[in-house]
């Protein structure tokens, strides 16, 4: 099974190689502009925080000037903020002091505190086109793909790193994706799996509920986010499906419990806005559940209804979690082993998460194979779960629907213990056209 793991895996590098070796077009000038225009947004903003009336505040009561080199001093704005304007605390620090972190600035309806945040955010869009310029030659960014560092057995990026390019947030998106193009003539393709921990989860736990839900196209995160925000189907949004995703269905997944879920999804979702353009606290508050307390305890039912629904893969990951305490190790389908210690978050998610990616490359061993002998269509790239092409438009048609067959029929004949239905998403730009302007297709 190790021998089997390893020869994956080797395949899967050769492909990768060969990706890196044709390389991502980018648009250098466009690049060289945008840093300059950053540049010029970023000094503004300097100019703001430290010549506005915040400062001046600030220097009269403290008989000294904010400091602003990378960052204002975490002492100064706490200073600032809760010595000089008197604001609430919302939060504390592990050492008791007032927090002025990320999640407490976005809490702050104050306009210093939106110019802090979004320095910040200029400062980082800047750095990741500061690596591609880094690393462009002659046109061509040729990021690394390895698949010997994460221990998950999910694949990594660097020089640069291609992987994390931000995507919810559509300012730092668009500058970044406005930069990466197709070869001259071309398009950008891109395939992405759609659901792959859930199918994950089927597939190991083999639970008749969610493995019906699957196969009737049911969409468990999009349910969930009514249930726990309790809204209508005019009301809920993508944003608060994909915090329910990630806030409540994979942690409960993974063996986290209701009250991490309760404060996590307080955390991240209770300043959202539904579709109507309620804030979700207000919108709670008319709904009966007016404390925090409230919501704690609605998420325990939910929970409690979540693990009734589906017991068979709760009764699997309990099972696992025995198993890895007699064995010191967990397998994947594809034959990795991961052993050592391992908390039960990682010892549930690593085959699930692990294998997810597996889909993946093999389809891209595959495809990469069928490219090279038949088509001018290069594949270049690869991010988590999706696959990116540099796309002849002469051979489009082709390419998706070779592309759909080997994702999505020819992985499930060839491995049979796949038991639920595999679905992809397929984006195509315009000719010559950049990343950030692709569109979803239907095939």
């Amino acid at each position: 099974e190790l021998k089997r793991a390893y020869q994956f895996f080797h395949k899967g590098l050769l492909a990768l190689s060969d990706a890196q070796g044709v390389g991502i077009c980018i648009d250098k000038e466009y690049y060289l502009k945008e840093e300059e225009e950053l540049i010029k947004k970023i000094k503004l903003l300097e100019y703001k925080i430290l010549n506005g009336k915040e400062a001046r505040l600030f220097e009269r009561k403290f008989k000294r000037k904010l400091k602003l080199k990378k960052e204002v001093s975490t002492k100064d704005l706490r200073d600032l903020f809760f010595g000089v304007m008197e604001m609430r605390s919302i939060k504390k620090t592990n050492t008791g002091l007032e927090s002025v972190d990320e999640e407490v600035l976005n809490q702050m309806d104050n306009v210093f505190a939106r110019r802090i945040i979004q320095r910040r955010k200029l400062f980082k869009i800047l750095s990741y086109i500061n690596q591609y310029k880094k690393e462009e030659v002659c046109g061509k960014i040729h990021p690394f793909i390895d698949l010997h560092i994460a221990r998950s057995f999910r694949s990594a990026s660097s020089n640069p790193n291609f992987q994390n390019i931000p995507v919810r947030d559509e300012q730092a998106k668009a500058a970044i994706r406005r930069g990466i193009i197709p070869s001259k003539g071309r398009k950008i393709g891109s395939a992405d799996y759609s659901g792959m921990e859930v199918c994950g989860a089927a597939c190991y736990s083999k639970d008749p509920v969610l493995v019906k839900e699957i196969k009737a196209g049911a969409d468990m995160h999009h349910a969930l986010s009514k249930k726990i925000f309790l809204l209508n189907e005019k009301q809920t949004t993508k944003d608060l499906r994909f915090y329910t995703k990630n806030q409540f269905v994979f942690p409960e997944f993974y063996g986290s419990y209701y009250k991490n879920c309760a404060y996590n999804l307080k955390d991240t979702c209770y300043e959202l806005e539904t579709k109507e353009g309620v804030k979700v606290r207000e919108h709670l508050k008319d709904k009966g559940i007016k404390t925090f307390d409230d919501f704690v305890e609605h998420i325990k039912k939910i929970e409690k209804d979540f693990w009734e629904k589906y017991h068979v893969y709760d009764e699997w990951k309990e099972k696992r979690i025995i198993e890895y305490q007699k064995k010191g190790y967990v397998d994947t389908f594809f034959g990795h082993r991961r052993g050592g210690f391992l908390t039960n978050n990682q010892l549930l998610n690593t085959p699930i998460q692990g294998t997810s990616f597996h889909w993946l490359l093999w389809s891209f061993i595959e495809l990469n194979d069928y490219a090279k002998m038949w088509w001018d269509t290069d594949l270049i790239a690869q991010i988590h779960d999706e696959l990116i092409y540099d796309l002849d438009p002469d051979e489009e048609e082709e390419v998706w629907k070779e592309t759909k067959y080997i994702m999505t029929e020819k992985i499930r004949e060839e491995n049979d213990w796949i038991i639920v239905p595999l679905k992809i998403d397929i984006e195509t730009t315009e000719v010559d056209c950049s990343w950030y302007t692709k569109e979803k297709i239907n095939v």
